[in-house]
């Protein structure tokens, strides 16, 4: 079973091979450049987009492989056991205005150009490459209007327009994965605008999750289940969905807020659903299911008796659980809110968050860094 994991905002951080995985096809989507704003009255040039590259790396089980999304301009990477797949980024109209290139891997097509200024109309900005095709330039400004953006190719992003004296009177930034920004129009028109993140996706292949056997009354396991489980006794423990992390610092809580509980420490996370930058779980494609999800949120109260609640969200807070509510009574101890919730998630669509509040503070309260936040989430049955 293919499985996909997309980091698309902007930073680095580190992919966990699961286990039974040993090679991985992973794309990387350089940043878009910025478009230029000029001095003088003649229009600026648009940003390059980012350059698209594509390999099979091989990884090791277990292993923690270091990824990272670039900001505008820069390169998006990931690294294997031997091999570094590099989208490059397009460089800033300031710079040039190229599309990004350079890539030696095994796949990999350039970004589009930023278009020209002239008069008072900035030039639009590339599109980065698509999976399949080089990103398309931005076309130049024709005068008093700005540029148009190029069109991205299928998977990539499209650049954009510059700003000009006539139309469009605002230049308009690259749209991710990699578009570049349209130029502004000169020292009278408005600014340029900024090139879009990369983008990073890995996909590789799963084992199926592992059912627990189950017999009515009346009927013995067959032989071959028997064969299965003396040769692999403990291939469910292996393959099992389950994720463990913790906040490793306070929180401040703000009175009658639903906080998002930015967990930093990944204890357990096989299947790689955690994304840093949004503070949240993806229940792998293909593993949907009933999970028993734990928050356990703890606080010092700093008035007379405020309530603490920890909360789950699902979906970005779509749906919102309420797994535990204590009271944190003023200068005595910290209150602890801890609790368990059953949820049914449907694998690649549904996302797990951990939120805490408390209910009738007159201020800010931290949570207590010495009883650390926690996550668990576990697959319980199909």
């Amino acid at each position: 079973m293919a499985v996909s994991t997309t980091y698309s905002t902007a930073g680095s951080g580190l992919w966990l091979c699961p286990v039974g995985v040993t090679s991985v096809q992973a794309e990387c989507w350089g940043g878009g450049g910025g478009g230029q704003q000029t001095s003088a009255s003649t229009g600026g040039r648009g940003g390059g987009g980012g350059e698209y590259a594509l390999d099979t790396v091989g990884v090791t089980p277990g292993r923690l492989y270091a990824w990272n999304v670039a900001s505008a301009a820069g390169n998006s990477t990931f690294a294997g056991d031997t091999l570094t797949v590099r989208g490059h980024g397009g460089k800033s109209g300031s710079t040039g205005g190229s599309g990004g290139t350079g890539s030696i891997n095994a796949t990999h097509f350039d970004g589009g150009s930023g278009g020209r200024g002239a008069s008072r109309g900035g030039g639009g900005g590339g599109s980065s490459a698509g999976t399949a095709a080089a990103g398309n330039n931005g076309s130049d400004s024709p005068g008093n209007f700005g540029g148009a953006g190029g069109t991205a190719p299928a998977g990539g992003g499209s650049g954009g327009e510059g700003a000009g004296a006539l139309f469009p009177f605002a230049s308009s930034p690259g749209t991710a994965p990699g578009g570049g920004g349209g130029a502004g129009g000169g020292s009278l028109e408005p600014g340029a605008s900024g090139g879009a993140h990369g983008q990073v996706r890995l996909t590789y292949d799963l084992t199926a999750q592992p059912v627990i056997p189950y017999f009515p009354a009346g009927y013995a396991p067959l032989h071959s289940d028997f064969d299965g489980w003396i040769q692999a006794p403990l291939a469910f423990l292996t393959s099992r969905v389950v994720f463990r992390a913790e906040l490793s610092n306070a929180l401040s809580l703000t009175n009658n807020v639903n906080t998002l509980i930015p967990f930093n420490n990944v204890l357990e996370d096989p299947f790689s659903g955690w994304n840093p930058g949004a503070s949240q779980w993806l229940c792998p494609a293909g593993y949907g299911g009933l999970y028993n999800v734990t928050l356990t949120v703890s606080a010092q109260s700093n008035s007379s008796n405020p309530v603490l609640e920890s909360r789950i969200g699902i979906d970005s807070a779509a749906y919102l659980y309420t797994v535990c509510k204590t009271v944190t009574p003023n200068g005595g101890p910290a209150g602890l809110a801890s609790g368990s919730q059953p949820v049914q998630l449907f694998g690649g669509a549904d996302s797990v968050q951990g939120y805490a509040i408390v209910i009738g503070a007159s201020g800010a309260v931290a949570t207590n860094a010495g009883q650390r936040c926690t996550l668990t989430i576990e697959w319980s049955a199909l």
